[in-house]
């Protein structure tokens, strides 16, 4: 049987947030007997490079076409490329979704996929503007939530028939339980019979990591044991800058500075998640959270913003609480309320290892995704000719709201 081949083109792949975590569930679960994969990316790091080496991944990197030497290079990667004959082009973010259709037209990949994965928040003018121009030739958006999915279709007018939504999946075997605690903890240097509560999340605004720290300083009024964490890593950016330094003055302000802790970034998360009582996520906007799933399949109790997807993966009053965003009154209460009931948060806690296993899994994830494709090379009308031909005589779409 003739193999599919997949270009994944990605606008970075240096560190491991939500975007280059699923990708790589895909390039690595997908099934290598059916389809022939390849990745291309405008800008990678040597942490997750080493990663795809060791998993046989074959990675490229290219250039962005901004300049005249960069469209030369583009014009003679699409040369290139042509002659792989490539399937389907599958985009993830606005870069390799506005620069890949270029490319896809250009090296003749008669299919293109966009990964949809956030609310659009960065998405200014002149981004939406060529989306109204490019999005007519994209032939499927995958969008990681139903919230992410009517994002994309009131703010890009794209029809609805055109989204589909696959959630993202987790590997459920690598997350349980562990009966080492304490030597997680010290390792951490964490208080051994300290309760801990702790949010997945690299440092950035969007995370709402400010609100995390406020409800802290009212949960330890109540519970003085416990202690907070934070894993992830600042994101490169003068604005994320900014924004941990001020965290971290906000620790000292509040008086957390033996209670609050910014773990950085690790590479043992299930570990990691396996000594939290609570997982928090209390970010101002989440297209759907890899976090907050891996959270449900450590067993953990979850107190998540009412953002985005989130309300789509955890339950609220069954597999955790959903809260207002902005509002660290109503996330320390509902982290109180499970530190004070730990029969509850049990209890929470295994409903949402369950709902991880039956909707979040990978093994799920990945089959959607690849009957995706094939139903796409089977249906003659997606291909970008014919997609072309249907929209060649069309108006523009409208004005940008």
């Amino acid at each position: 049987m003739k193999k599919i081949s997949i270009l994944y083109l990605i606008d970075y792949m240096r560190t491991m947030g939500g975007a280059e975590r699923n990708l790589l569930h895909i390039l690595t679960h997908i099934d290598r007997k059916q389809f022939r994969i390849s990745l291309y990316s405008f800008q990678f790091g040597p942490p997750i490079t080493r990663l795809l080496e060791q998993k046989n991944i074959k990675f490229v990197q290219i250039h962005y076409p901004t300049t005249l030497q960069g469209l030369l290079k583009y014009f003679a990667l699409a040369r290139e490329i042509r002659h792989q004959k490539i399937n389907i082009l599958h985009s993830f973010f606005e870069g390799s979704d506005i620069w890949g259709t270029l490319l896809a037209k250009l090296a003749a990949i008669p299919v293109v996929v966009s990964s949809k994965r956030d609310l659009g928040f960065s998405k200014n003018k002149k981004i939406l503007m060529a989306y109204r121009l490019i999005n007519p030739f994209v032939a499927k958006f995958i969008s990681v939530s139903e919230a992410v999915k009517h994002q994309v279709h009131r703010q890009e007018k794209v029809n609805l028939e055109k989204i589909i939504t696959i959630y993202n999946g987790v590997d459920i075997n690598k997350f349980h339980k562990t009966n080492h605690k304490d030597v997680i903890k010290n390792e951490l240097k964490l208080n051994a019979k300290s309760s801990i509560v702790g949010v997945l999340a690299n440092i950035r605004p969007i995370k709402g990591l400010e609100y995390f720290i406020y409800a802290a300083s009212k949960v330890v009024k109540e519970f003085p044991q416990t202690q907070f964490i934070v894993i992830g890593i600042c994101i490169p950016g003068q604005e994320n800058v900014i924004y941990y330094n001020k965290l971290k003055s906000l620790v000292q302000e509040l008086k957390l500075e033996n209670k609050f802790f910014f773990l950085g970034g690790r590479s043992d998360i299930p570990e990691i998640l396996s000594i939290m009582d609570v997982s928090v996520l209390p970010s101002l906007s989440e297209g759907f959270s890899n976090t907050v799933i891996e959270s449900m399949a450590a067993g953990n109790p979850l107190v998540v913003t009412d953002v985005g997807g989130n309300s789509e993966a955890v339950v609220h009053g069954k597999t955790g609480f959903v809260v207002p965003s902005k509002d660290s009154d109503k996330l320390a209460e509902a982290i109180s309320i499970l530190l004070y009931n730990q029969k509850l948060a049990k209890t929470m806690g295994e409903a949402g290892r369950k709902r991880a296993e039956q909707i979040f899994s990978i093994e799920t994830m990945i089959d959607k995704i690849e009957n995706l494709y094939i139903s796409i090379l089977n249906n003659k009308n997606y291909t970008m000719k014919n997609i072309a031909s249907q929209i060649e005589d069309a108006p523009f779409l409208g004005s940008i709201d």
